[in-house]
């Protein structure tokens, strides 16, 4: 993590600590667009009537920024530390509902990071991500827009001429992700050899982001914990999987800004599988999809459905490690020649058999890994995005995975451990 109060400190990134605000404090540091210092908390039975939904959309507004409760603000400059008293859960996500109920668009990953401990005071640093939704605006009592800025230390009103920027702003932005995305896609996409079938998915932040460097051991800590979630979640009962080479055999390579897992097919010495982990935050991946002699020339269905679930757990991870919740995916099927893809699946009652496909059509789609709730939802709908181009209608790998799926979570942290 890389933040204002990092850059006011002169310190590379990482975590927020307590003697980071201390520092802060003994060195006077002032406040800007996108730093403010505030001396306590609201109640959390009046976090919606307070200004707190004020300036989470002014510092989204502005770029990003960070709020540090528990320190004075001294002529725009950090005081002295105050204690604010203890940060719980039922605080927390009630000062996230601020962000996400009374600002439109909704506000997404605003993290909160109670600090200090009850021998000294205790503050809390709430961390506003930059937001592609630029402007985030409140409705007040006459149900008028208001569209709140910083400007230097103090926040104040947009008019309506550079609301009007803003929105050319978040257009243009949308613009170049999507452009990104399709970049990326294609450049995993040329990994590809002529023949066979490949499953390509790529995933990018819709945020930049400053994410911690990972070494060759944090990489392959961070991924060991992908496997362990992977048998423990979706339970294939099968012995091979599509990304399963990564996990077993390949040790990651550095790669163009990036961290690679390549298996290489012994014949054409092109990738037989993929997988990338890159500084920005994305993800990338791709296999060539085995074919069966079942039923005619065909790719087992179950496939698929494996690579999207191992993708999208992939993705999730490295979303909490980045701190962007909110990503863009493309996952399709790409193949040369004019043969259909046929899919196989084992007889079903009351189905039909699947249909060939003579162009896959890529699945895009916006997920916000940082809800645990709906996380398994996006899972299936993209799952069934993809075999329903073939008319199988029910999934087999994906909905066993939930009967597992909160504890499975639960193992996961956010961030790799030095220890393990």
């Amino acid at each position: 993590m890389f933040t204002s109060l990092h850059r006011a400190l002169g310190l590379s990134a990482g975590p927020i600590t307590d003697e980071m605000v201390t520092q802060a404090v003994a060195e006077s540091v002032p406040e800007s667009e996108s730093l403010d210092f505030k001396r306590s908390l609201p109640p959390k039975e009046s976090l919606a009537q307070s200004d707190v939904k004020k300036d989470l959309a002014a510092m989204a507004n502005y770029g990003g920024g960070v709020l540090v409760y528990g320190v004075t603000d001294n002529k725009s400059h950090a005081g002295s530390r105050l204690d604010v008293g203890v940060v719980d859960d039922n605080y927390v996500q009630a000062y996230q509902r601020v962000a996400y109920n009374h600002v439109t668009p909704p506000l997404h990953n605003v993290e909160l990071i109670p600090l200090g401990s009850d021998d000294g005071p205790r503050a809390l640093v709430v961390v506003v991500p930059a937001s592609p939704q630029v402007p985030h605006m409140l409705i007040d009592k006459d149900k008028k827009f208001q569209v709140p800025v910083r400007h230097g230390a103090d926040t104040g009103w947009l008019p309506e001429s550079e609301i009007a920027r803003l929105y050319q702003q978040r257009f243009a932005t949308s613009r170049e992700q999507r452009q990104m995305l399709l970049d990326l896609y294609g450049r995993t996409s040329d990994l590809t050899a002529s023949n066979g079938y490949w499953a390509v998915a790529v995933a990018r932040p819709t945020t930049e982001t400053v994410p911690v460097p990972m070494e060759n051991q944090d990489v392959s800590q961070f991924v060991n914990r992908l496997v362990n979630q992977r048998d423990n979640l979706w339970g294939y009962r099968r012995p091979e999987t599509p990304l399963g080479a990564y996990f077993s055999n390949v040790y990651p390579r550095r790669g163009f800004r990036s961290w690679r897992y390549v298996l290489l097919a012994d014949e054409t010495n092109r990738p037989e599988s993929y997988l990338g982990f890159h500084d920005d935050g994305s993800v990338s991946a791709l296999v060539n999809l085995p074919v069966t002699e079942e039923n005619g020339t065909a790719v087992a269905a179950f496939f698929i459905e494996a690579f999207v679930a191992d993708f999208m757990l992939a993705a999730r991870g490295m979303s909490k490690r980045s701190g962007s919740g909110v990503y863009d995916l493309r996952l399709g099927i790409e193949w040369e020649g004019s043969e259909p893809l046929r899919l196989h699946r084992q007889h079903e009652f009351a189905t039909f058999d699947p249909l060939p496909v003579s162009r896959f059509v890529p699945v895009d789609a916006t997920v916000d890994f940082s809800d645990d709730d709906v996380f398994f939802d996006h899972v299936e709908a993209i799952g069934q995005d993809c075999l329903n181009q073939a008319g199988i209608v029910s999934l087999n790998v994906i909905p066993r995975g939930s009967e597992h799926f909160a504890q499975v979570l639960e193992w996961f942290p956010d961030q790799p451990s030095s220890e393990e």
